[in-house]
């Protein structure tokens, strides 16, 4: 995709699970930060079968509310259901996507819209990460296998990122873990997108509790990784461009 048309309209899809004291303001601050630009902005949260009052609080201060709508699990599916879910093809020109934690400031969604404008895939860029050891050391881990089995990495591919929606029509994902993210930047890349970072501020986690580095998690990640391994040297071997 080398003629990118502007980025004018975007999807922004929150994850959500249990986040009850932060979910409410990280959709009232996008919001409000939505009228100051000139973007088509739409917000839609992915609730992964809450059982606190997320929903119910999200419903009652933006049921009314034109631009927003909740995608809610019955059950807790776990974080590869939400992302095929957040990565699924819409009517408008990109998806963005981010937790609900607030450890992101939602306002800074617009500046990788901005970026979107010469790139197909853009992640937000922690400089300073505000994580445990144990998380950081996973994702070390992460970036060392990747590299180790595609001869590249990319940066922060698991937190918050933009993309086009023009690709996202011609993906089928293979996996249901945090890989997700993985194939989609091999997918992009391979249909000949741009990929791009762009720095902004990652926040301590203030509200709720993170979930996304359970063992079961990371066992399930490891394993998926190889299935896109095997895919991906099996295109090589059939003489495919990655």
């Amino acid at each position: 995709m080398t003629d990118r048309a502007s980025v004018r309209s975007a999807v922004v899809r929150i994850m959500c699970y249990n986040e009850e004291e932060s979910i409410c303001e990280v959709v009232q601050r996008l919001l409000a930060a939505a009228d100051a630009h000139s973007y088509d902005v739409w917000v839609e949260v992915i609730d992964d079968g809450s059982v606190d009052s997320s929903v119910a609080r999200l419903h009652a201060r933006f049921g009314s509310t034109s631009r927003f709508s909740v995608l809610r699990h019955s059950i807790n599916l776990g974080i590869g259901s939400v992302l095929r879910q957040a990565f699924r093809p819409c009517d408008k020109d990109a998806v963005v996507l981010l937790c609900g934690d607030l450890q992101f400031a939602p306002e800074d969604v617009f500046h990788l819209l901005d970026a979107l404008q010469c790139a197909d895939l853009v992640t937000a860029l922690r400089p300073h990460r505000q994580d445990s050891v144990w998380r950081r050391l996973n994702t070390w881990i992460d970036n060392s296998l990747t590299r180790l089995l595609f001869g590249q990495s990319f940066p922060d591919i698991h937190w918050v990122r933009a993309v086009r929606s023009a690709h996202l029509s011609r993906i089928h994902f293979i996996t249901r873990s945090p890989m997700v993210d993985l194939e989609l930047a091999l997918a992009v890349q391979r249909g000949g997108g741009k990929l791009a970072t762009v720095a902004l501020p990652h926040y301590p986690r203030t509200r709720g509790k993170a979930s996304g580095a359970r063992l079961s998690v990371i066992a399930q990640s490891f394993m998926d990784l190889l299935r896109i391994a095997a895919v991906h040297y099996a295109r090589g071997v059939r003489g495919s461009k990655l």
